[in-house]
């Protein structure tokens, strides 16, 4: 077996590396230059693209927040620090968590989020954005779950933000250094904000934008986040790099059209047969938009690569639909989204048919606690939300929960293997039931509580396993 060292990990980032500074290269030719981005993220979601440039007129700047959002550096108005962060508690409680598979025990415990940022501009062509974080974890039996639950201290984020000059409708930005990152729906790259730990990369990221279009290249590493004080570091064998643009569509009022392209390389990867090097590829696209009462998100895509010594082949799609009767009392908006992913057909053949979603947003089927992955998965999912309050959501949902092959098992983030399919010739896992409630105290507070139970079915319990899973969360945030 040959050992690869760390400079052989860094090899898979060259052609990707070639490709962002390519297009560097290229953009100072055609004109992009540093305005006209839209952000990719809902408001609140990235710090790092909250833009306070507005509060440069004094008369902004009415409270505490907004002075700290805006401290001037000098006569320049595109020269200012912006200072900020989050506090959060959540309470936590689980019976049977993963369907019993582990310790079998109720576990309730306290997660604790702490960030703070600070984000230099220094005119219009360098930023520098840090941004330091403090995760912690009480009373969770079996200790702090890897990867989501714990950093003592951590970088969160420190980036550098170089822009070429600007003209009146482009932009072009490389950032370098360590980042979040939320593409599209979030369905493969997402920020990860229900876990403690969010989710940080590592590398370079070119964003350009003209013409309605907005085209992010990058070449990054995952975060391989530690329950230590900064011992965080980038997880050397794994690689991901890839193209995602988006525009809008004039012939659809409302609508956009997304497409992208992602590589994926890790060392060792698992699943239900087996372990071995992976290098998958995926493209894909997405269409979204709002049309009157209705709103719509569809996306498909395709995977391929290599396993070990096979081929991978896998896919995905999902649809997700909603009816706000905005006339109504308490608005009520009516949503059916339907997910389907691909699954492994033959366990004795060396090609993998399994699909990876790489780092995808938690708050999948079943729930606010992402306990099942979007993998091997057939999932229709029907929810109502409600607004008793214009500050207050009530969202009740269902969920219902089928293997997509009945020759591979079903995968918790990471993806890793939770329950195996061997064993079983079942294709229904169980469904879900929840109701959530979020209250937005004011623009800075918000509350939140959530409950579920997950009833296993006929695949779950031939596997021997817990029937059920309950599941209570509330928590609180704070944000500056």
């Amino acid at each position: 077996m040959s050992i690869e060292t760390k400079e052989d990990c860094f090899r898979p980032w060259l052609r990707p590396l070639a490709l962002v500074l390519s297009s560097l290269a290229l953009a100072v030719n055609v004109g992009w230059a540093q305005v006209g981005c839209s952000p990719t993220a809902p408001p609140g979601l990235l710090p790092s693209e909250e833009d306070y440039s507005d509060l440069r007129d004094p008369a902004r700047r009415t409270n505490l927040i907004d002075k700290l959002h805006y401290l001037p550096l000098g006569e320049q108005e595109q020269s200012y620090l912006s200072l900020g962060g989050e506090l959060r508690e959540w309470y936590e409680f689980y019976s049977h968590p993963d369907f019993g598979e582990g310790p079998d025990v109720p576990n309730r415990y306290l997660l604790q989020r702490y960030l703070g940022y600070a984000d230099l501009h220094l005119g219009s062509r360098l930023r520098l954005f840090g941004e330091l974080g403090s995760e912690l974890e009480d009373g969770r039996k079996g200790g702090p779950r890897p990867q989501i639950d714990e950093a003592r201290m951590i970088i969160q984020q420190a980036f550098a933000d170089f822009s070429l000059p600007q003209t009146q409708d482009s932009s072009l930005t490389l950032r370098a250094g360590r980042q979040e990152m939320e593409l599209g729906s979030g369905r493969f790259v997402d920020v990860r904000e229900g876990p403690n730990v969010r989710q940080s990369f590592e590398g370079l990221k070119l964003t350009g934008c003209t013409a309605g279009w907005r085209v992010d290249l990058f070449a990054v590493k995952p975060i391989n986040d530690l329950p230590g004080f900064f011992a965080s570091r980038p997880f050397y064998h794994t690689s991901f790099w890839g193209a995602y643009a988006t525009h809008p569509i004039s012939m659809i009022a409302g609508s956009h059209a997304d497409l992208y392209y992602f590589g994926f390389r890790q060392l060792t990867s698992v699943y239900d047969q087996g372990a071995g090097r992976e290098l998958r590829h995926t493209l894909g696209s997405r269409l979204f938009g709002q049309r009157g009462h209705w709103d719509y998100d569809k996306e498909a895509a395709y995977q391929f690569g290599s396993f070990g010594s096979g081929n991978i082949r896998a896919w995905t799609a999902d649809t997700n639909t909603g009816y706000q009767l905005a006339g109504w009392r308490w608005k009520p908006r009516f949503v059916l989204r339907t997910d389907a992913a691909s699954g492994n057909k033959n366990g004795k053949s060396l090609n993998l048919e399994t699909f990876n979603p790489l780092f995808p947003i938690l708050r999948y089927s079943p729930g606010q606690e992402g306990t099942i992955m979007p993998a091997n998965l057939l999932d229709v999912h029907p929810q109502v939300e409600l607004h008793p309050r214009g500050n207050v959501q009530v969202t009740f949902d269902s969920d219902f929960l089928w293997r997509e092959s009945l020759y591979d098992g079903i995968y918790i983030p990471g993806p890793v293997l939770l329950i195996s399919g061997l064993n079983s010739r079942a294709r229904y896992i169980g469904d879900k039931n929840g109701v959530e409630i979020d209250w937005l105290i004011n623009p800075h507070v918000s509350y939140s509580v959530y409950y579920s139970n997950l009833l296993g079915g006929p695949f779950v319990s031939q596997s021997n396993l817990a029937h059920a899973v309950n599941y209570v969360a509330t928590w609180i945030k704070l944000t500056l």
